[in-house]
């Protein structure tokens, strides 16, 4: 496994740390408990997801850890399918931010999700373990 410094671990605690806080999710409009849950939830698997990026060893284009496998493949689906989570990288000041869109939580998490476990589903069924491994 690659050596990592402790940022990702740091953006991570602060995440966690953040995400309990009521009044802080207050202040960004978050009155209703499932809203704030749901909020925690998506905002915890973009922070995850780019933290697992850590586990991903370039020169043989290798995983370390499979969790962090799946915790980046979750990430990259809902950025490609479900319009939930967005990330955006400012080059100038080397940061990235996860956002997350609540007014399509409730509209797109299930069926995005949905999607993704039928379609991990279907090729584990079928045996196509080359639509898996690229997956």
């Amino acid at each position: 496994m690659p050596e990592t410094d402790d940022k990702g671990s740091s953006l991570s605690a602060i995440a966690h740390q953040q995400n309990n806080s009521i009044e802080v999710l207050r202040l960004f409009g978050l009155e209703d408990e499932n809203a704030i849950a749901d909020f925690i939830y998506y905002l915890t698997i973009g922070v995850t997801g780019i933290d697992a990026l850590a586990s991903f060893i370039a020169e043989d284009q290798s995983w370390g850890d499979q969790h962090a496998r799946g915790a980046f493949v979750i990430l990259r689906h809902l950025l490609l399918d479900g319009g939930v989570i967005t990330v955006d990288h400012s080059p100038g000041t080397g940061t990235l931010q996860v956002y997350v869109d609540r007014s399509k939580i409730l509209s797109h998490r299930k069926p995005s999700l949905g999607r993704l476990l039928l379609r991990l589903h279907m090729w584990r069924c079928i045996v196509d373990i080359r639509s898996c491994i690229e997956f």
